[in-house]
């Protein structure tokens, strides 16, 4: 579903075609046009049912706010990236587990897409606590997939914390973000980065799709919202491998505290009302 910042979010994708190597934003393999194809398709019917205001089917492609993106021949998948904010991966089931075969990356969140393209996903994790090769839950994301029916979507979140709130961060993730004694106006700065994501089967071929919708916000911004306290029971919850892995060695508490203050207030001030 497009948002308030579907424009500025595509604008963004142009920006990055301009100035980076195509490998940084795009791969495919050749046996995957196909499917490619069919998510382009799938796209070019759906944008336009659920946000006519915005998306309109046409001829030649599909008009987003009057502008109009048409299907590539030889990449149809970098064209469906051009039409909304997420992000779009292709997987295909291989002997040695679901490999991404092909990709349009333009919020990728610490990784860079050609040194996980055309590797298994068990392998693309092995960085993740709890998910690399040959853990529980690697092996229960294969199977998920194996067993994944045509018509069935299955949806996850995720998010991390940044220094900075740019869509398009390749490389490593940055440890020791804080430390503990970090100023609240310091943390106020910082972004929560939220990854929604979307995982359902392409008709006709069997390789899965990801959609990946990533939005970023100051802290400060969040800090009133009723989720900052998922949020600060999240941090708080994360063991020694995960805040490494977040960069939240340190100063992990002093985010937590900094997230629920303004919802403690408010609660108080709700309970004080009734």
């Amino acid at each position: 579903m497009p948002d308030d910042a579907t424009a500025a979010h595509i604008a963004d994708k142009k920006r990055v075609i301009a100035t980076e190597p195509e490998n940084r934003y795009f791969m495919a393999r050749s046996d995957t046009l196909e499917a490619q194809r069919l998510v382009w398709e799938r796209l070019k019917s759906h944008l336009p049912a659920i946000a006519s205001n915005r998306y309109a089917g046409r001829l030649e492609g599909v008009a987003f706010d009057d502008e109009l993106v048409s299907p590539n021949v030889t990449s149809p998948l970098l064209a469906a990236s051009m039409l909304d904010c997420d992000d779009l991966v292709l997987m295909r089931r291989h002997d040695d587990g679901w490999r991404l075969v092909a990709a349009g990356l333009f919020a990728p969140s610490y990784w860079t897409l050609s040194e996980k393209y055309d590797r298994p996903l068990q392998v693309m994790h092995e960085t993740v606590p709890g998910f690399g090769p040959g853990s529980r839950n690697a092996n229960i994301i294969d199977r998920m997939f194996d067993m994944m029916a045509d018509d069935v979507i299955l949806e996850r979140r995720n998010w991390s914390f940044h220094a900075e709130g740019d869509w398009f961060t390749p490389g490593q993730h940055p440890h020791h973000l804080l430390n503990d004694e970090v100023a609240d106006d310091l943390i106020a700065k910082m972004y929560v980065r939220r990854e929604y994501q979307t995982i359902s089967k392409v008709p006709d071929t069997g390789d899965v799709l990801f959609t990946i919708h990533v939005t970023t916000q100051q802290l400060h911004e969040v800090r009133g919202q009723f989720d900052a306290l998922e949020l600060a029971q999240g941090i708080r919850k994360l063991d020694g491998d995960q805040q490494q892995y977040k960069g939240l060695e340190a100063g992990r508490e002093r985010l937590a505290s900094y997230q629920a203050a303004q919802i403690s207030i408010i609660s108080l001030t709700i309970l004080r009302i009734i």
